[in-house]
């Protein structure tokens, strides 16, 4: 019984970490917007869960931030690799 409460306790404590870095995304990534720095971006967002560097288009890279529970997508903030500033903010899997 009390290997299944400690075992409860850190469950509940893993979940309600996780879930407050992704709320606090899901409330930020409004604040992002077209033309910001990648530095701006990680003012608001913090740093993201991935950099994606796709093959098919070197122009730009992606940032890809997690979204709460309750949400079915994760945050893309797509940055121009030429002068570092958001192109287009999106979401997806």
């Amino acid at each position: 019984m009390k290997t299944f409460a400690i075992v409860y306790t850190v469950l509940l404590l893993t979940i309600s970490c996780s879930s407050g870095v992704s709320k606090s995304n899901a409330e930020n990534i409004n604040k992002v917007e077209v033309g910001m720095t990648l530095d701006e971006v990680k003012r608001i967002m913090g740093d993201p869960e991935k950099t994606i560097i796709h093959s098919f288009n070197i122009d730009e890279y992606e940032l890809l931030y997690l979204s709460p529970s309750g949400y079915s997508d994760h945050f893309r903030v797509f940055v121009s690799r030429k002068d570092s500033v958001v192109i287009r903010i999106g979401n997806g899997l």
